[in-house]
């Protein structure tokens, strides 16, 4: 039995795809990924056969276009070709212009489709094939803009993590639990240290982890520095330790910085080692991306969102609010954010401990076995 999963351009598009793929492989399917070359670096450690579709990238402008619109009907033929050469039982699409072609070439070939919506607005290439598709997964049951007639093929899936936080090493006392298995008593695991939920006390010392991939480093180069000035200015005791994803140019200027207000810092452009980061901090400072997300949520790590105002469809603020509205982060408009108020956010936390550990329990509750779920799913329109 075959299966082709798609999608590209983004690893929050590739990386569900690939954990799919794996959860399809080790149940004997015969699995076979399709993206671009956008995200030939992300598939390093990837065991799946994959095919690579050279779209390249939209920019602006008329021959930009042009030339992308000539590569696409390309990809539709070739898609078309590969195909009939394998006749997979099933097409699952995670999004993005790569999943296009395949999609495209499925529907005119009368192969089931399925999809999944990472985000919690429906992106434009899951909208237009969400009528004809069997099955339509989502990560939240607040995605926005879900036709109102598809209600029947609706699953709600969660959105799978890389194998590298499926697999990871937790403390005990630090291990989530999925929604499946339950949370128990109000006894249920903290994530947070050992601090009992009723204390208020401040925490001895905060570690807090920024990131922000390339449209957020210099953001949170000149926000975070500031409000932290301002907190130490407020509590020079309060111990905040930093672990920060920023931009070369910035490296100097930030550890100086750190080190004027006698906070531990470890300033990179880029960090291999995400997992034992996350599982470290106490708070995340980021961008509400659909794989930070999933990340987050994985680990049940609180987190201070800043949305990208440049994401598609605005999808970002989408995706925070309903965290947010969930108890589970905090959500920071990057045009109203001063650092006064992202000072007064972070001073808050750090000053009331039991707010960080009841958003990490709500987190935990919106953990469930996404790639089960997902290949259950395609399971049942094979076998249907």
């Amino acid at each position: 039995m075959r299966v082709f999963v798609t999608g590209g351009g983004t690893g929050g598009h590739l990386f569900p795809a690939i954990s799919l793929g794996e959860e399809l492989a080790a149940r004997g399917y015969d699995v076979h990924l399709v993206t671009d070359t956008r995200c030939k670096g992300y598939l390093k450690d990837c065991a799946l056969r994959t095919h690579i579709l050279r779209l390249g990238f939209m920019r602006a402008g008329i021959l930009p276009k042009i030339t992308l619109a000539a590569r696409m009907l390309m990809a539709i033929s070739w898609s078309i070709v590969l195909l009939i050469c394998y006749r997979p039982q099933v097409i699952v699409g995670f999004g993005g212009y790569t999943a296009f072609p395949m999609l495209f070439a499925a529907r005119l070939l009368f192969i089931p489709i399925m999809l999944h919506e990472q985000n919690c607005f429906l992106g434009k290439v899951n909208d237009m094939f969400a009528r004809s598709a069997v099955k339509l997964a989502l990560n939240f049951a607040e995605t926005t803009n879900v036709p109102t007639k598809i209600s029947k093929k609706l699953v709600i899936a969660g959105n799978p993590v890389r194998k590298e936080f499926r697999d990871a090493d937790l403390p005990p006392s630090d291990k989530p639990k999925r929604r499946s298995e339950g949370l128990g008593s109000s006894e249920s695991q903290e994530t947070l240290g050992s601090m009992p939920e009723g204390s208020k006390s401040a925490m001895k010392t905060l570690k807090l982890l920024i990131i922000g991939g390339s449209q957020g480093a210099k953001l949170f180069s000149s926000l975070v520095p500031a409000a932290l000035q301002i907190i130490h200015t407020k509590n020079p005791n309060l111990k905040i330790s930093i672990i920060q994803q920023t931009k070369i140019e910035d490296h100097d200027i930030l550890r100086k910085i750190y080190k004027d207000l006698d906070m531990q810092a470890d300033i990179q452009t880029f960090f291999h080692n995400m997992k034992e980061l996350y599982i470290n901090a106490d708070l995340v400072i980021c961008r509400s991306g659909a794989s930070t997300i999933a990340e987050l949520i994985h680990l049940a790590k609180p987190a201070i969102f800043i949305p990208f105002p440049g994401a598609a469809e605005d999808h970002q603020t989408f995706n925070a609010k309903v965290l947010e509205s969930k108890g589970a982060g905090w959500m920071l408009h990057q045009a109203d954010t001063t650092p006064e108020m992202l000072a007064d956010t972070i001073f808050d936390l750090a000053n009331d401990h039991k707010k960080l550990i009841r958003a990490s329990k709500k987190l935990m509750e919106l953990q469930m076995p996404s790639e089960q779920i997902l290949a259950d799913a395609v399971e049942e329109i094979i076998t249907n």
